[in-house]
């Protein structure tokens, strides 16, 4: 399966570091905002699909602004499939 419009704009999301109140919370805390092309084709693609799994690639880059330390998180720009139903 293909990125259904490679050069659309991508997701993107951004990752805190997060005060750990026990040894389950998680590291990092933060949002993502996901595009509706991509949510409509992921839609359409699970519907052919029996799994309830989809695996996406990340890339993420250390960031620092006014509030702190964060992490970017994206979708790879390249041909590899964003993608996978297991």
């Amino acid at each position: 399966m293909t990125n259904p419009k490679p050069n659309r704009s991508l997701s993107l999301g951004k990752l805190r570091p997060h005060t750990k109140t026990k040894d389950k919370s998680p590291h990092a805390v933060g949002t993502i905002s996901i595009k509706r092309d991509l949510l409509l084709h992921l839609h359409r693609q699970i519907n052919q699909c029996d799994d309830d799994d989809i695996v996406a690639e990340l890339a993420g880059w250390f960031n620092e602004d006014a509030i702190g330390k964060y992490m970017t998180v994206q979708q790879p720009r390249d041909d590899k499939p964003f993608w996978d139903f297991r």
